[in-house]
C-alpha cells in the first residue's frame, strides 16, 4: 500500500490546502487503479468522505488546476456551490476554467504556475468587458478566493 502511505505523508504538509487535497486524492486514485476492487472501493469511499463541494470549487478557482482533474460531477458540484454563494461569480469561474476572456492568456503562462493562487487573483487584470462588472464584484470575489485558496 505504498501509494496510500505516500498520499498520507503528503497531506499534512504546510502548503497543503483543500485545493491540493483534491489533487492528492486524484493521484491516489490513479495509483491504486491496478489494485483489487476492494481497495478501489475503500479509497473511493474515503474520498467521498474527505472531499466536499468546497474542495471542488477551490480546485476550480486555483489557476494551477482549473478543474482539469475533476470529473463532470465534481465540476457540477463546484459550480452549484458557487451559485449558492453568488450567481454573479459564475461567469468569472466559467471564463477562468476555460482560460478565456476577460482573462488574458498571459495569466496562464507556465511560468505563473508557481505563483501563489491568492497573489495570482489579486494581480489578475480584468478589463474591457462591461457585462462582467468586475469593479463592482472585485472585492467580494477576491474575498471568496482568499477563503477558498487559503483553507
Amino acid at each position: 500500500m505504498h501509494p496510500i502511505a505516500r498520499a498520507l505523508a503528503q497531506a499534512p504538509r504546510n502548503k497543503t490546502t483543500i485545493v491540493v487535497a483534491v489533487e492528492i486524492w486524484r493521484k491516489l486514485e490513479k495509483n491504486v487503479k491496478s489494485r483489487p476492487k476492494s481497495v478501489l472501493e475503500k479509497v473511493n469511499s474515503r474520498k467521498q468522505m474527505a472531499l466536499s463541494d468546497t474542495h471542488f470549487l477551490a480546485n476550480m478557482v486555483d489557476h494551477r488546476f482549473l478543474s482539469q482533474n475533476l470529473n463532470s460531477d465534481e465540476q457540477a458540484r463546484g459550480f452549484n456551490f458557487l451559485a449558492k454563494i453568488s450567481e454573479k461569480f459564475l461567469p468569472f469561474l466559467m471564463s477562468n476554467c476555460g482560460k478565456s476572456s476577460p482573462f488574458t492568456s498571459y495569466l496562464y503562462a507556465e511560468s505563473l504556475r508557481f505563483q501563489e493562487p491568492v497573489t495570482w487573483w489579486r494581480s489578475a487584470k480584468i478589463t474591457g468587458v462591461q457585462y462582467f462588472k468586475w469593479e463592482e464584484l472585485k472585492s467580494p470575489c477576491l474575498n471568496l478566493c482568499e477563503q477558498l485558496l487559503c483553507a
